[in-house]
């Protein structure tokens, strides 16, 4: 069984929308305003491997065997998965957006709405990648000695650890522009048709930072689980 555990340091985020409003005449009204965002992303991903039996209602117990588990864990990683994917992310997105949108009563059955919005997004920050335990000067590995009892076991010598470095820098700034349109007809008191068109776009963190090491991982990933199905 692999256990996926997620590490949050901070997630915290801000949101606001500032608007001033103007009736222009008695049919056109004009929104004009400055949408704003920030989003913090410092999470670690760790990954386990354990032998346990399957059960219902939470009883399902750890299996542990002499000289292959510790605690019910085989593994303080993915080895099956190769320990690909230990990750950190600490990064930050802004987006700001202004925009302007117009209300019309074209005639006592006709009403229109439209807007354009511009969007700005940068984003900054790191990931840091899981290596392979720790090497000597040779290469070589030196396993971590994660009980701390002054000697490296089996199941400690090839941990996946997060690098200590500054990790791969993330750091872009895009822009687009959304807009939409519609028509509202009043057929009677109690019966209207409408139409809209717009185009649009979002912004998704985890897809955003993919990078080509990520990319990589996942190739070999699917080349392995491959071959154990040959």
């Amino acid at each position: 069984m692999r256990y996926f555990d997620v590490t949050i340091e901070d997630l915290s985020n801000f949101f606001s929308d500032v608007k001033v409003t103007k009736a222009i005449n008695d049919n056109i009204g004009v929104t004009v305003g400055m949408f704003s965002a920030t989003q913090n992303t410092k999470i670690g991903w760790q990954w386990s491997s354990a032998i346990s039996e399957v059960a219902g209602d939470g009883k399902a117990r750890l299996g542990i065997f002499e000289g292959f588990s510790e605690g019910g864990a085989y593994s303080y990683g993915q080895p099956v998965w190769g320990n690909c994917c230990q990750r950190k992310y600490n990064t930050v997105h802004n987006v700001n957006s202004p925009y302007v949108g117009v209300d019309a009563e074209i005639n006592e059955k006709l009403n229109f709405d439209g807007s354009i919005r511009f969007e700005n997004v940068n984003v900054n920050g790191s990931i840091n990648y899981g290596q392979l335990s720790n090497l000597d000067a040779n290469g070589d590995l030196i396993g971590f000695d994660y009980d701390s009892d002054g000697e490296i076991s089996d199941f400690e010598s090839t941990i996946p650890t997060i690098a200590g470095n500054p990790g791969q820098a993330i750091s872009d700034n895009y822009n687009f522009i959304s807009y939409s349109a519609g028509l509202n007809y009043k057929i009677n008191n109690g019966t209207a048709v409408f139409g809209r068109y717009s185009k649009g776009a979002s912004v998704e963190l985890q897809i955003e930072i993919i990078t080509e090491q990520m990319v990589w991982e996942m190739f070999n990933l699917m080349k392995f689980l491959n071959s154990k199905l040959v």
